[in-house]
């Protein structure tokens, strides 16, 4: 079984290369990096690095040798960090004497730099503002970006995957400045600031026969009823449930939630046909279980998965028999692919508790392919053990 610790690289570089790779495996008792390619905003504490112990991230960084040429108007920013060392390929170089396996954990279009910088290509809002913590999958120039991002980095080193994450649209409240959101939006508030209504989205959707400006009034009509309304609380249903209802009732919103979802889609594609033109890297999903914070609806990430080479399913919070049910969501979504499960292993998950070691083994008896842990830098060496101990049973 593929057991993969996520691993930012500067970790790796303050704590060096043998060291780090050696508790990976040793401590950990991982057979897998996951080690950051491309990465958002952050602030960091580091319980057992070498180097400071709070950590700034540049934001909106690539942490490889990138290929310039490969891209168009939205280039990636490389990080400073591989001015002194290219850790993806140190652990390359290093991988075999330690036994493990090298994977590309890419967080693709949640890039505040490249989406305040190209603000036509970002997200925007029902209301005409632009997200500038999101890049568009429909937009043209995030799509060359995103496709060439995970074919820059399968032609540019030996890895088993490159998992993506942030690759379709994302959640209006998952920005990276503290949001500052005092009308009572809820879930279904959030859901509905995160319908894409930029050029490109618009255009496709008039492509395929939808009416957008009615879409566009309807969305608008239920965001100005939460900003402008009387209720101090917040709609009593989920995101999902709702769209589910507007599917219901009006079948033009349906129409317009199908073309952003077939965005998506055709995208995993597109890379998924790029990476396999240069290289034999999988290339994995990485979503949710239970909690579905993810725009796409169950069918369009099934669609998604189909596209690829598997699914990685974050179980984080989550009790024994929710992880379980997850795994059987997950599986069904990827039928015969990979089907992995993300667990976290830091506070306020507890990795030596016996409930923690019983939602690992539900994962492993449950059928997972392979499990991911989260992560090397944030937890504690005691947490890092604890993963071992629950791998072994």
């Amino acid at each position: 079984m593929n057991n993969s610790l996520w691993t930012y690289p500067w970790d790796v570089a303050d704590d060096g290369l043998d060291d780090a790779l050696a508790t990976i495996r040793d401590v950990a008792g991982c057979n897998g990096v996951s080690l950051t390619a491309a990465y958002h905003n952050f602030t960091q504490l580091r319980p057992h690095s070498r180097g400071p112990k709070i950590y700034m991230g540049e934001g909106g960084v690539a942490y490889f040798k990138t290929d310039q040429s490969k891209y168009g108007r939205i280039k990636p920013v490389e990080s400073k960090l591989v001015e002194e060392i290219d850790v993806f390929r140190a652990i390359e170089s290093a991988k075999s004497r330690f036994g493990l396996d090298l994977n590309a954990w890419t967080v693709v279009l949640h890039n505040s730099r490249l989406a305040t910088t190209h603000p036509d290509c970002a997200m925007h809002t029902v209301l005409g503002d632009s997200l500038k913590h999101h890049l568009c999958p429909s937009n043209p120039e995030s799509r060359h970006y995103a496709v060439a991002l995970a074919s820059d980095l399968a032609a540019s080193y030996d890895l088993r995957s490159i998992e993506l994450e942030a690759f379709g649209f994302h959640p209006f409240l998952h920005e990276t400045h503290h949001p500052k959101v005092g009308a009572p939006l809820g879930d279904w508030g959030d859901y509905l600031l995160s319908i894409c209504f930029c050029p490109s989205c618009k255009v496709r959707g008039e492509d395929a026969g939808v009416d957008v400006a009615s879409v566009a009034q309807l969305i608008e009509s239920e965001v100005l009823r939460i900003l402008q309304g009387d209720s101090d609380e917040a709609p009593d249903h989920s995101g999902e449930a709702g769209r589910e209802r507007l599917e219901a009732e009006h079948s033009e919103f349906a129409a317009y939630s199908e073309t952003l979802e077939n965005s998506v889609v055709s995208l995993v594609s597109e890379i998924k046909a790029a990476v396999e033109a240069v290289a034999q890297t999988r290339v994995l999903l990485i979503g949710r279980g239970l909690e579905r914070k993810s725009l796409l609806s169950d069918p369009g990430l099934t669609r998604a998965v189909q596209s690829a080479d598997g699914l990685i399913t974050a179980v984080y919070g989550q009790t024994p028999a929710e992880t379980a049910q997850s795994l059987i969501i997950a599986s069904e979504q990827a039928a015969d692919r990979e089907v992995i499960l993300g667990h976290q292993t830091h506070y306020p998950e507890i990795p030596n508790s016996d409930v923690w070691r019983e939602k690992v083994s539900v994962s492993i008896e449950g059928g997972a392919t392979g499990l991911n842990f989260y992560n090397y830098g944030i937890s504690t060496i005691n947490q890092l053990r604890g993963i071992k101990r629950a791998l072994q049973g």
